[in-house]
């Protein structure tokens, strides 16, 4: 049985405590799969504090947290999620909403604990409360347990 979790959204103000944990989550599954000049140079791109803040006032972001956690002080993780124009569909098909899963990472100590099912549901809900018809979810052929999870 998953501990209960709740889902926290999150505010401009979470975003260094966002930067920190997606650095975290991000070395601890991508790591070993790439040298550390590039792990480097994509966290100061991707995972600064200035970004951060402006993908939090655009995109869906949410802290999944323990339900004694309601302020995201130590969250177990982190999703986003954004309306996206899909790759596959052409300008005339615009009108149909797609949503792309943009990141959906759990800490170390949080994965093997079934927090991330709830997570995954609440983040499908959001989209088909939306409107929805198609989602895209990108994941690096070499994040096996990602893989297996979706």
């Amino acid at each position: 049985e998953p501990p209960p979790t709740i889902l926290v959204h999150a505010e401009e103000s979470h975003a260094p405590l966002l930067a920190r944990l997606a650095t975290e989550t991000f070395s601890d599954t991508f790591g070993t799969q790439c040298n550390s000049a590039d792990l480097a140079s994509h966290i100061a791109t991707s995972y600064n504090v200035d970004t951060l803040r402006r993908e939090i006032a655009s995109e869906h972001v949410y802290f999944l947290c323990l339900a004694s956690d309601p302020r995201a002080v130590d969250p177990l993780g982190f999703c986003q999620f954004h309306l996206a124009r899909s790759p596959l569909l052409s300008s005339d098909d615009a009108a149909d909403p797609c949503w792309s899963v943009h990141r959906f990472y759990l800490r170390r100590g949080a994965q093997g604990l079934g927090v991330a099912v709830p997570m995954m549901q609440f983040v499908l809900q959001r989209m088909r409360e939306e409107r929805a018809r198609t989602v895209w979810l990108f994941v690096h052929s070499e994040n096996l347990r990602a893989k297996r999870f979706y």
